[in-house]
């Protein structure tokens, strides 16, 4: 299975984040700043991430591609329950 989804903040920009055989694609999420195979490597590494990019408040790493209608906890929904 093809992961897109970003395992830190939930964004899905349909771009290839970890291929089927499990291999990380160095994606940075435009949202988060989070580098898919740097950032998310485990669930520690993700929720000490995520905890830090929450407390400084959420800020878009790429601002000019924030939709208008954003919302955090919808986004957050859409993560597997294994990276919650």
């Amino acid at each position: 299975m093809v992961e897109s989804i970003c395992r830190v903040c939930g964004l899905d920009e349909d771009d290839e984040r970890w291929s089927r055989s499990g291999g990380a694609q160095y994606v940075i999420c435009s949202c988060c700043g989070a580098e898919s195979g740097v950032d998310d490597l485990d669930l520690k590494w993700v929720r000490d991430y995520r905890s830090k990019w929450i407390a400084a408040g959420c800020a878009w790493f790429s601002p000019e591609e924030r939709p208008a209608d954003w919302e955090l906890d919808r986004q957050m929904g859409g993560l597997p329950a294994a990276w919650r």
